[in-house]
């Protein structure tokens, strides 16, 4: 970069020390030299790549409404479409993250329209199903938290087995929501979230004066260093 006058290469030279800096979580830096790249060659192909890493970047660095603002910026539209998928799934991520569900429920609705990887479309559909249930949907968290357990097989899925519980127990459907948190202690014993499927069988088994399994639900669930 210091031999700017003779560096064929001086937009690519940018980008990758400020990639460098990404991957070394000095994102501050990175922010640096991807405005600078920015600032003097915002027509070259790099140039919406660059604004992307920066929202990416102040969503790292937990300055959300500044990953809003790069995120949307016009320069954007100039990625391929997989890479504007990804960079709405940040951009609603960072609007959860400020508590505005609905504009990232709104966002993660309009993603899913499109033609995904399997493996992004469960990441969109898991997000989809938090926010609802951060929003009291709790019959649509529920749906889609199941349909990821049934359709895929991975730790997002064992997650999301969790969350329908807790997705039925919140619809006051206590039968359902503890066959599934039997299911879960049962099938994930290791899981991180195992306690707190216990917690939430102690919480039904106590409202429902069944004392005794409830005693022996909160007394697993109190092993926990959660």
């Amino acid at each position: 970069i210091s031999a700017r006058t003779t560096n064929k290469f001086i937009v690519n030279s940018m980008y990758s020390l400020a990639q460098l800096y990404e991957k070394l979580g000095n994102y501050t830096s990175a922010v640096t030299y991807y405005d600078e790249l920015l600032a003097y060659y915002k027509d070259d192909p790099l140039g919406p790549k660059a604004q992307w890493r920066i929202g990416i970047c102040y969503f790292n660095l937990k300055e959300y409404d500044s990953a809003v603002l790069e995120l949307s910026d016009p320069l954007i539209k100039n990625l391929s479409t997989s890479e504007q998928h990804e960079v709405n799934y940040f951009l609603a991520n960072a609007f959860v993250r400020l508590k505005e569900y609905k504009n990232a429920l709104s966002i993660y609705e309009e993603i899913l329209q499109n033609d995904l990887t399997p493996d992004f479309k469960e990441k969109v559909l898991y997000s989809q199903a938090w926010v609802n249930f951060q929003l009291g949907n709790y019959e649509k968290s529920f749906d889609i938290f199941d349909g990821i357990n049934k359709n895929y097989d991975d730790s997002l899925a064992v997650n999301a087995l969790f969350w329908s519980g807790e997705a039925k127990r919140y619809l006051g459907d206590t039968k359902t929501a503890n066959e599934i948190f039997k299911i879960f202690v049962e099938k994930y014993p290791s899981s991180i979230l195992a306690s707190r499927a216990q917690f939430s069988m102690g919480t039904i088994y106590y409202t429902t004066d069944n004392s005794g399994d409830a005693e022996k639900s909160l007394l697993n669930a109190s092993v926990s260093n959660d």
